[in-house]
């Protein structure tokens, strides 16, 4: 009787434990890992982000990253489908057989939107089915601006549109913008791209420009994490029909954020001379890298999408193929500037000319976010009047200009140019 007993507690302990399990497939059964647990899974962007804020009528509201649909699914959402409902959005419910979520009422399904992405817009549920059945109508690709008021507010779109991602424009109307390849899925298995679906509405192809997918599509997401964005169509058998649908893909850490660039100088003195009873002169200069990042015109949400001061992880400045220390770095409005201290470099006569040398000086700047690296490079010449040894010389009455990269050819002094 008692070795019963222990096999039957034995037994209900585990079952108990069985259910306690999360079950992947269904929402709301809860997960037994805090974001704590999982930051170090998360892409870069949202591993310091455990809530966001979001201002509403009642004042600012937190919503907390929901780690069971991480979990379960990989979505990286703030709150839940009822969040979006305590924001304003109509969000739509529909049955499906396998849907992730319950209704009030039992019944599984999907919400049109899963909750809010990081940047505090709703979050768009791929899974929800779409509002026609492909086939029934001939569709064009219309703005989202221009859809019916209240289908902006069905479908939950900004009053201000894709603001939020003005910063990153230009990237996401570029020619190569990765945009053009994220894809959706249909039901049936078959994926079409963005490139494609425009295609198909006969707006892109051979001799023609490509459209502005900023204003034709709505941007709803743009990270380390991926992209997505969704199309609007409009029937051209019935105007007053519209479907909608969500593209989503891949970026490269490179389309993450805008780049403003970065720029490396060489400065130093431009002659110098080397007297009859003289075997070497001394050339000074300073290799300054900068970076040039708009910081004073950014406003907090535009400096998550462009590499700032904030962003860096290291500059590095080089002369002439070497690392040098980094002396000074000044913070300015709208720029770095990362400076080396003084450098030497020794002329020796043995290695110049009686005359004028045009004495090549390199310099490369760099700068790192994670393992993004971009740099620069520039070269500076200076002239080395070199005095024939025992015999004085006049000091030439016209100092000659150097060109700024002069081809061997074009060299305006009979001597072979020396780079070091």
């Amino acid at each position: 009787m008692k070795r019963v007993l222990i096999v039957f507690l034995f037994w209900l302990l585990l079952s108990c434990s069985i259910r306690a399990v999360d079950d992947f497939s269904v929402y709301g059964d809860g997960v037994s890992v805090t974001f704590s647990d999982i930051r170090n899974t998360l892409p870069a962007m949202y591993r310091n982000v455990p809530v966001i804020y979001v201002n509403t009528e009642s004042g600012t509201k937190p919503y907390y990253f929901n780690v069971e649909m991480y979990i379960d699914k990989g979505f990286l959402v703030y709150g839940d489908p009822a969040s979006c409902v305590e924001l304003g959005y109509s969000n739509s419910f529909k049955q499906t057989p396998n849907g992730y979520f319950y209704s009030s009422g039992g019944i599984r399904g999907e919400y049109r939107y899963l909750g809010l992405s990081i940047n505090g817009t709703v979050y768009t549920n791929i899974a929800f089915p779409e509002d026609t059945v492909p086939g029934e109508h001939v569709y064009r690709i219309v703005k989202y601006a221009s859809l019916p008021d209240y289908l902006k507010e069905r479908y939950g779109i900004p009053k201000d549109g894709n603001a939020y991602f003005e910063g990153i424009r230009h990237l996401i109307d570029s020619p190569d913008s990765p945009a053009w390849n994220f894809v959706h899925t249909y039901y049936d298995g078959r994926t079409v791209t963005v490139y494609e679906k425009f295609k198909e509405s006969k707006m892109v192809g051979d001799g023609m420009s490509l459209p502005s997918l900023f204003e034709y599509a709505r941007i709803t997401g743009w990270g380390l994490g991926g992209g997505s964005l969704v199309l609007y169509y409009q029937s051209l058998n019935d105007s007053s029909v519209y479907r909608y649908a969500t593209f989503t893909g891949s970026i490269n850490p490179g389309w993450e954020k805008a780049f403003h660039g970065i720029d490396c100088e060489v400065v130093s003195d431009s002659l110098y001379k080397m007297g009859k009873d003289e075997d070497l002169v001394v050339a000074r200069y300073k290799v300054r890298g900068i970076l040039k990042d708009n910081y004073s015109n950014l406003n907090d949400l535009l400096k998550k999408f462009t590499y700032t001061r904030e962003d860096v992880s290291f500059y590095r400045l080089y002369s002439d193929g070497v690392s040098r220390s980094i002396y000074d770095v000044a913070l300015e409005e709208d720029r770095v500037v990362f400076t080396t201290s003084d450098l030497f470099l020794t002329l020796k006569r043995q290695d110049l000319h009686v005359g004028y040398n045009i004495v090549e000086i390199s310099g490369e700047a760099k700068v790192g976010f994670g393992d993004i690296v971009y740099s620069s490079s520039h070269s500076s010449y200076v002239v080395v009047y070199v005095e024939p040894e025992g015999t004085p010389s006049p000091t030439p009455e016209k100092t000659p200009e150097p060109s700024q990269s002069p081809a061997p050819s074009e060299t305006p002094f009979p001597y072979v140019k020396r780079r070091w």
